[in-house]
């Protein structure tokens, strides 16, 4: 179980991005270590950061606009039935660890179709995803 909340550097000199959004993104990432995406309620988020489900939504948004975070909802017809949210930071790191053998391409080249053809993400992407962030943690744990 981890017992704390990252926030990386580069967030930390970011002044469009508030205190809330730092720890907001490092709970992100500590919840994608289950499935390699977070896919937390609004209103849990909010509980957990003791503020209201409102500032936990225009967070998201900041995050996503600021390119730190991707959203992806899964759609079961018009209607959206699960909402990924994948944190573009340890993408962009494994991403240039593995550049040369092109292990993992862009995040954003592999979730941008998902939204627009409002496909379910499939099982073998999952376990994609979920490599990437195993990949993050052990590239943060080594000395």
């Amino acid at each position: 179980m981890v017992k704390y909340v990252a926030t990386p550097i580069s967030m930390l000199s970011d002044e469009k991005v508030k205190p809330l959004d730092g720890l907001l993104y490092g709970r992100i990432i500590t919840l994608s270590r289950v499935r390699g995406y977070c896919f937390s309620k609004d209103e849990l988020l909010a509980d957990e950061l003791h503020t209201s489900r409102s500032t936990i939504q225009r967070s998201l948004t900041r995050l996503d606009h600021l390119n730190y975070i991707i959203r992806v909802n899964k759609y079961r017809g018009s209607s959206v039935i699960e909402r990924h949210i994948y944190p573009d930071e340890v993408y962009r790191k494994v991403a240039l660890k593995h550049r040369k053998d092109k292990k993992f391409p862009e995040l954003l080249d592999q979730v941008s179709s998902l939204e627009t053809e409002r496909k379910d993400i499939a099982s073998d992407e999952k376990d994609y995803f979920r490599n990437i962030i195993d990949e993050y943690f052990k590239m943060e744990e080594s000395p």
